[in-house]
């Protein structure tokens, strides 16, 4: 079986308009090669408009270790004009994520799974 670094994503991902790439910022994480982002940043996703898909988001060191064991998972909609979701709808308080680095799931019924690791500010 190919490590998920190696076979990529299931499905296209953006993050603040930058298109996630295989960056090897870690061993097994697909990434993107940009400034750190904010909380207010739209998440585009390469899925039917109008469905949703299931968001884990993570926080982990700059090595992509993550830091808590607790997973919470947050059922998204996607946009259905833009095919896109603002990041801080993924977050279950729904308030600005704090400074740092973080993994992203996503997880779409048929589509599979796509994965990013981005640092916020």
């Amino acid at each position: 079986m190919q490590r998920r670094a190696q076979r990529g994503n299931d499905f296209a991902l953006s993050l603040a308009g930058h298109k996630v790439t295989l960056a090897q910022v870690s061993d097994y994480l697909p990434s993107i090669a940009i400034d750190p982002i904010t909380s207010e940043a739209q998440v585009g996703v390469d899925l039917p408009a109008g469905d949703f898909v299931f968001v884990q988001l993570l926080p982990s060191d700059a090595k992509g270790v993550l830091l808590d064991e607790a997973v919470q998972t947050v059922q998204v909609a996607i946009d259905a004009a833009s095919r896109s979701f603002p990041l801080i709808e993924a977050v279950p308080t729904q308030e600005p994520l704090v400074p740092g680095y973080y993994l992203m799931r996503l997880m779409h019924k048929e589509r599979g799974q796509a994965r990013v690791f981005f640092k916020i500010e």
